[in-house]
Order: C-alpha cells, then sequence, then structure tokens
C-alpha cells in the first residue's frame, strides 16, 4: 500500500514537471515568434507609411498645379489646406513652389531631379499645344539615416510657332508654412508684355505660404 502510494505520488510529481518543462517551452516559443513579428513587422509598418506620405505628397503637389491653372485660366482666388506633414516654401527668386517630406525611405530615384508630370524637369521653354504649362519634378536625397524629399513647382513659357507666347507667372514675398497651414493663390490679371521680340501674354499668380 505504501509503495503503491509512492508510486502514485511519483508520478503526479513527474507530471507536474512534465506540463510546467511544456509551459515553459511554449512561452519560450511565443516569445520568439512574437518577437520574429516584431522585428519583421515595424520595418514594414514604417516602410508603408513611408509610401503612403510621399504618395500624399505627390496627390498634393499634383492638385495644386491643376488648381493653379485653374486659378490663372478662370480668375479668382483659392486656398489650399497643407494636409501632409512636410514643409511648403514660396521662393519669388526662382518662382518655385517646394514641399519638402522627410521619411525613412524613398521609393523615387535618389540624388536626381524626377518628372511627375509630362513635361521634363530642365524644360525651360515649351512648345504651345504640345507641353504643359507646368513642370513638377521631385527629388530624394538621404541626410543621415533619413531621407529628404523635395516636390518643386514651377512654370515654363509656351511658345507658338508666330511670335507669341503664354505664360503663368507666380509672383508674391518669400513665405514658407508647414502642415495645417495654407497655400492662398489669386489671379493678378494678365497683361502682354514684349521680351526677346515676342509677344508674351503673362497670367500673374499672386502665391503665398500662410504662416
Amino acid at each position: 500500500m505504501n509503495v503503491s502510494k509512492f508510486l502514485i505520488k511519483e508520478g503526479k510529481r513527474k507530471l507536474g514537471q512534465q506540463q510546467a518543462l511544456s509551459l515553459i517551452l511554449i512561452s519560450g516559443i511565443l516569445i520568439g515568434v512574437v518577437s520574429s513579428v516584431y522585428l519583421w513587422g515595424i520595418p514594414l509598418i514604417q516602410k508603408n507609411r513611408d509610401i503612403s506620405l510621399q504618395q500624399n505628397s505627390e496627390a498634393f503637389m499634383k492638385n495644386l498645379a491643376e488648381r493653379f491653372k485653374f486659378t490663372a485660366n478662370h480668375g479668382g482666388r483659392e486656398k489650399f489646406l497643407i494636409s501632409v506633414p512636410g514643409n511648403a516654401v514660396f521662393d519669388p527668386a526662382t518662382k518655385t513652389l517646394e514641399l519638402t517630406v522627410e521619411t525613412q525611405g524613398t521609393f523615387y530615384q535618389t540624388d536626381a531631379w524626377v518628372q511627375l508630370g509630362k513635361n521634363a524637369c530642365t524644360l525651360t521653354d515649351g512648345v504651345w499645344g504640345i507641353d504643359e504649362p507646368e513642370t513638377l519634378c521631385v527629388r530624394s536625397t538621404k541626410v543621415g539615416d533619413l531621407y529628404t524629399t523635395v516636390y518643386r513647382l514651377t512654370f515654363v513659357q509656351l511658345n507658338t510657332q508666330t511670335l507669341t507666347s503664354y505664360r503663368i507667372d507666380m509672383e508674391g514675398p518669400s513665405t514658407s508654412g508647414s502642415e495645417s497651414h495654407s497655400v492662398i493663390v489669386q489671379n493678378a490679371g494678365t497683361q502682354t508684355v514684349t521680351e526677346n521680340n515676342r509677344n508674351v501674354l503673362k497670367t500673374t499668380l499672386a502665391v503665398r505660404v500662410e504662416i
């Protein structure tokens, strides 16, 4: 009887040890799986965030270009909220509007201007009926551990076969603003000027980034 009780107790003890060992093994496996998912998942999540930010920034600038052209053609005044976590700058010296964002990665070619529209980034004078009045380009540069991506909008002169040309000019003070600020554009009128023996029909857009 005593032997039987001893064997029963010994069996229960061994069973308890096996159960405890199983729990330890299962816990170790779960910790390993969770760690692997975390190490693999966090970079993927960040990559998707970077891609989303760059896609949204590109879409914002493309929409801005279309609305600028609409304002030039139809008049009026429009205000656009900067909807991405970046910084917009208008430079009157170069007549460019730039949006800069920072990410941990980029899906654009680095260290080179890449056209986002029909016009090449090097185009200064285009052909009426063939080229677009605006040039929109992007450039990504690695700075330290981050990528700085700049979206640049400018306008070019479109020449006809006659001595008449058309151009949209952005003018205004040097201003900048970040997310939740606004870009304001207003049609300031159209006039004909003579430049390089050509009659240039120039539409002026007053541009300002609200601080």
